[in-house]
């Protein structure tokens, strides 16, 4: 069932219930600034808590066995499986869930009292009595006949509407959003809480989890509370947000406009940096800009203050010329006094690199406390992670594109990364491997000659864990696609049931499958 007041019909339902909360959040950004923003409310009213990370369908199961409670609240998890059928909780357990994962599962829709859904309904949402049907009384033996038809008539019709319903997956609203309108409505909304709503709501922009409209409307209606709450001057140790338009360049405020420039997959698509020809025509982009390439090539903290000062004006003036008209995008920075200033995009790197640097639960309690004000050298830690990361992860892309490792299967297009690759340690994590899918597709795209390859999906491939002989496998939506919806899980799916392989669906990200590396031949 659906929930429509927040405060009345959640909050404070977990602030009367008198017994610990169980918090159970999903290994990802947006999750976890949202589970920050709860813990602000709920330290405010006194509420006791049990905060634990999952990163699958088996840990869920696992966690709420070992820790089983009243009152569960769980994060961009469990929303679009059937809770009930796969906790087996007791009757008086009741599940608020939280889960930009779409679409939600139709046990949890209907779920008179046990499962609570947080987010708006979504309008794709069958009509209950088109795929529920009540017990009814048994018919007389001269009707028995006519019902079975129309039981199979009606199971039909049934499983047709749920493959309808149920064959893209997409993305809802941010978690970290939908927490921070509560603290707003509560009159307990501060520049922190926002400042974590912008960053999950930037996390779903950058991994291509929501529209680009969406985030349009919803940096709209931030923008109304960032001018609200930073309307005066305060002290010079004080937390300020604005809203400009940014660079599409990846942690250039941190790094070098040239290193930005070559680890960013729009401009390195752009210029096809990977090329020599495509580094010539990347030096006369910047020597028509008036960027000195020594000066490019230092750290931006040290440029020339006039080039410093008017960088985004000067992107933009060539724009046009290079066909480039998204090198800028609107987003929002926060300043931390005079020294620290950050822009949203480069906190989501920074939390996606400490988060998976091992993807145990320390590591996500260490992103977690790297969101408050009094760990920016955690965050600095997580940035500098980050260029590495990004520096790998375009290495990888070069290769793709070298040895001509991307492979077109009719409908779609695959690329392998192979046990022993170096690095590959690196892609064994969804958010790693979807930068990696996505960059290999646009560049891919930009080398080839065909008009085709912008509508292919992109299959790709890691090891996750070469001992056991599993493998990664996720799918990428064209980059044509503009609606951010993904069919590839429903594929995968029916790929490997048809063709016998070994497989696990244990990530609530439908297009994100375990498979034995064995079975992957066959897959494909």
């Amino acid at each position: 069932m659906f929930i429509s007041d927040l405060k009345k019909d959640f909050f404070d339902v977990i602030c009367s219930g008198g017994s610990r909360v169980l918090i159970l959040v999903n290994f990802d950004v947006d999750a976890l600034c949202g589970v920050k923003i709860l813990q602000y409310l709920l330290q405010c009213d006194h509420v006791p808590y049990s905060l634990l990370p999952i990163k699958g369908k088996t840990d869920l199961i696992q966690q709420y066995k070992q820790h089983p409670g009243a009152t569960n609240i769980l994060i961009n998890c469990g929303g679009n499986v059937d809770l009930v059928e796969l906790l087996d909780p007791e009757e008086n357990a009741v599940f608020f869930v939280m889960d930009s994962h779409s679409p939600p599962d139709v046990c949890n829709v209907f779920s008179e009292s046990q499962v609570r859904l947080l987010n708006a309904p979504d309008p794709s949402i069958p009509q209950y009595e088109k795929i529920f049907q009540d017990d009814e009384d048994e018919e007389n033996e001269e009707d028995e006949g006519e019902k079975t038809r129309e039981n199979r008539r009606w199971e039909q019709e049934r499983n047709r509407i749920l493959f309808n319903y149920l064959q893209f997956s997409y993305y809802g609203s941010s978690s970290a959003l939908l927490m921070y309108e509560l603290a707003w409505k509560m009159s307990r909304d501060n520049n922190d809480l926002l400042w974590w709503a912008i960053i999950g709501i930037t996390e779903q922009y950058i991994l291509l989890k929501t529209e680009t409209d969406k985030y349009v409307l919803e940096t709209g209606n931030v923008r109304h509370h960032v001018s609200r709450l930073n309307q005066t001057d305060d002290s010079v140790d004080s937390m300020k947000l604005s809203f400009d338009k940014e660079l599409n360049l990846n942690l250039y405020r941190h790094w070098s406009v040239f290193d930005s420039l070559h680890h960013t997959a729009y401009t390195a698509s752009k210029f096809k940096v990977w090329t020599l020809k495509g580094k010539q025509r990347l030096y006369e982009f910047l020597a028509e800009l008036g960027l000195p390439l020594i000066e490019c090539k230092q750290n931006f903290a040290t440029m020339d203050l006039s080039l410093r000062n008017n960088i985004i004006d000067i992107f933009e003036s060539k724009s046009s010329k290079y066909n480039m008209e998204s090198i800028t995008y609107g987003s929002f920075t926060a300043s931390f006094g005079y020294r620290h200033k950050f822009c949203a995009s480069d906190v989501v790197y920074a939390l996606i690199s400490l988060m998976e640097k091992t993807e145990s639960n320390e590591s996500f309690l260490k992103s977690l406390d790297s969101l408050s004000r009094s760990h920016i050298d955690s965050l600095n830690l997580g940035i500098d992670r980050a260029k590495e990361k990004l520096e790998i992860l375009m290495g990888q892309v070069q290769t793709f594109l070298d040895l001509r490792l991307i492979v077109s299967a009719g409908p779609f297009l695959y690329a392998i990364i192979q046990d022993g690759t170096p690095n590959s340690q690196f892609f064994s994590s969804p958010n790693s491997l979807t930068l990696l899918g996505q960059f290999t597709l646009r560049a891919h795209a930009s080398v080839t000659q065909s008009k085709k390859v912008g509508n292919l999906p992109l299959v790709i491939s890691a090891p996750l864990n070469p001992e056991k002989g599993t493998c990664l496998v996720l799918g990428v939506p064209p980059i044509s696609d503009r609606s951010r919806k993904n069919l590839l899980g429903k594929a995968f799916e029916q790929s490997a049931q048809k063709t016998g392989s070994k497989y696990l669906l244990d990530y609530f990200d439908p297009s994100l499958i375990q498979l034995k590396t064995e079975d992957r031949s066959k897959f494909f």
